[in-house]
């Protein structure tokens, strides 16, 4: 008859209490262990509701967590943003300063030719007036020397012609 239910088990357990109450010695070690299956039952349930509690304080605790997370991976996005966005204009001025080097490197090198263009021809022109000078210089020992043989010459007429008026 165990395995009745419903009328048939309600039977079942009438029984079972009627046979229980024929032996009261029986009973009361029934309604100990009963008693000691509720303290049992009892801290089973206190301690799964403290495993839920504990859990819905890991489950609490576990959302701040995440909260806290997305928190930190904004402010990581936003500096990321800006490292990008200063990093961009970083590279456009260093960019356009390269740009502006190269154009002052090709007119330095432009005025740099000129400079040298006037150079070589200041140069030449140095030495065209270098050479009448030395030119000039030759021209005037050329002629400090004629003068020179000239004056000799002179001198030696004076000099016969004094011998010569000076002999009577």
């Amino acid at each position: 008859m165990s395995g009745m239910t419903g009328a048939g088990g309600a039977t079942e357990t009438l029984l079972q209490m009627i046979e229980l109450f024929a032996d009261p010695k029986a009973a009361k070690a029934r309604v100990v262990e009963l008693q000691e299956a509720a303290k049992k039952a009892e801290a089973t349930i206190a301690d799964a509701a403290a495993r839920e509690r504990n859990a819905h304080s890991s489950e609490h605790a576990a959302r701040v967590q995440r909260d806290e997370l997305t928190a930190a991976i904004a402010v990581h996005n936003a500096d990321v943003a800006r490292f990008v966005a200063q990093r961009d204009q970083t590279n456009a001025a260093l960019t356009a300063r390269e740009g502006a080097i190269v154009t002052r490197e090709r007119e330095l090198e432009e005025l740099a030719k000129t400079v040298r263009s006037e150079a070589a021809m200041k140069t030449k022109e140095l030495q065209g007036r270098e050479a009448a000078v030395t030119q000039r210089e030759n021209n005037a020992e050329g002629r400090d020397t004629d003068l020179q043989r000239r004056e000799e010459h002179i001198n030696r007429r004076e000099s016969a012609l004094q011998r010569a008026f000076a002999e009577p």
